[in-house]
């Protein structure tokens, strides 16, 4: 999050909800054993999708940063996105293949996953007329 000049308070807060909290109730000076809070995101929680975005994007300039992709006008472009679905964009097979690594590779490291289920391959061929 400090890559992406994210406020400290900011951060110190999410820091703060996500942390597992320990607690231990009394009653009547008994006191009980301690257990855990954790806190789970739902989807759609406001938190959650900031978070994922800001992992998302981490994951998408790792690809980005070899400028690779197919020039439309001045632009090179390589990965397109929206909400959470991704679509590589090279000139060859092979390109395609190596960027998938690394975007899996990358996902993984920061605790995100590839569904493979949702995957899917195009490839546009050139028109023969």
């Amino acid at each position: 999050m400090y890559g992406f000049r994210i406020s400290f308070k900011l951060i110190s807060l999410t820091k703060v909800y996500m942390n597992v909290t320990k607690y231990q109730v009394r009653v009547d000076n008994i006191l009980f054993d301690e257990f855990q809070v954790v806190i789970v995101l739902k989807k759609g929680d406001v938190l959650s999708s900031l978070l994922f975005n800001i992992a998302l994007k981490k994951v998408v300039q790792s690809i980005q940063k070899d400028n690779y992709g197919i020039n439309i006008g001045t632009n090179k472009i390589g990965i397109l996105g929206f909400a959470d679905y991704l679509n590589i964009v090279f000139e060859d097979g092979k390109s395609v293949a190596q960027s998938t690594a690394v975007l899996i590779d990358e996902a993984n490291t920061i605790g995100l996953n590839v569904n493979d289920n949702k995957t899917k391959v195009m490839e546009l061929l050139p028109d023969k007329n």
